[in-house]
């Protein structure tokens, strides 16, 4: 028996509200860091209710975001990157420098902004080229540009992130989004981060 909801939602709340969550899934990070746990070929994607995700290539989350519902997934984008930071020992912080990122099922990521930002961190991008874009591209001829690179084969690997966000709408809570304060949704999708890393570390030999 857990108690009365309202305890341990109240228990939830301060928990989010002092950043709890967010140090427990920091140790976490650390510790598989320093055992070569994580993937560093990252993948983004979100969630209906806008909880924007990257996740390692085992699709472990390393950075959740919750924005507004109206805009688009592309605008979350700079700000996932500018938070993967995973803390070592001595105080030092990972740099931002995964070995590439995809851009799960969607082409939304695919804007000029986002790949000169990769490109300046030394990032790969595995990020499809929507037909709109292309074809603008194609009709300004040689101002157009050479198409951006893709490698087909990595890309095959963007389904990790969606199979995240699968599985994190297992929890009802985080598919319907009752929360109304949005710190509050946002730790119950680190929580489950938590979780799935705990597990992760558990099953180290």
């Amino acid at each position: 028996m857990f108690g009365p909801w309202q305890t341990i939602w109240t228990w939830h709340r301060r928990l989010a509200g002092d950043g709890t969550w967010d140090r427990v899934l920091e140790r976490l990070l650390t510790a598989a860091d320093a055992s070569g746990m994580i993937d560093w070929a990252v993948s983004v994607d979100s969630t209906i209710a806008r909880a924007h995700q990257l996740v390692d290539g085992h699709g472990l989350p390393l950075v959740v975001l919750v924005a507004p519902g109206q805009p688009g997934d592309s605008p979350a984008f700079p700000y996932l990157l500018a938070h993967l930071q995973v803390p070592r020992a001595g105080g030092r912080r990972r740099a931002p420098a995964p070995a590439r990122i995809e851009s799960g099922a969607r082409k939304a990521y695919s804007c000029r902004a986002h790949r000169d930002l990769l490109r300046r961190l030394g990032i790969g991008a595995v990020i499809a080229e929507p037909d709109d874009q292309a074809g603008h591209r194609r009709r300004r001829g040689s101002r157009g540009g050479r198409p951006p690179a893709f490698d087909r084969d990595d890309y095959r690997g963007r389904n990790v992130v969606e199979r995240r966000l699968c599985h994190l709408k297992q929890w009802r809570g985080l598919a319907t989004r009752y929360d109304k304060l949005a710190i509050v949704y946002r730790a119950a999708v680190v929580l489950n981060a938590v979780i799935a890393w705990t597990q992760h570390l558990s099953d180290m030999p």
